[in-house]
């Protein structure tokens, strides 16, 4: 989960920074979630520095049965 002040300057500044790294780390070709593009501790740690923050939540179980995202 990530929260901050501002989410769509939050938007605009991950945009900046995917394209930054991008072509600066010499992408891979084809589709690539954010977590096969980028370290995803160290792009998270760098939106730190824009006053988000973030942490691991484990998905809540109803009946013994964990809840998914397309539950």
């Amino acid at each position: 989960m990530v929260s901050g002040p501002d989410t769509y300057g939050a938007t605009a500044i991950i945009a900046v920074e995917s394209a930054r790294r991008l072509a600066s780390q010499g992408a891979r070709p084809g589709v690539l979630a954010p977590a096969q593009a980028f370290d995803p501790a160290g792009f998270l740690g760098f939106l730190t520095g824009c006053q988000a923050s973030w942490s691991i939540e484990a998905w809540p179980a109803v009946n013994g049965k964990v809840l998914s995202p397309v539950s």
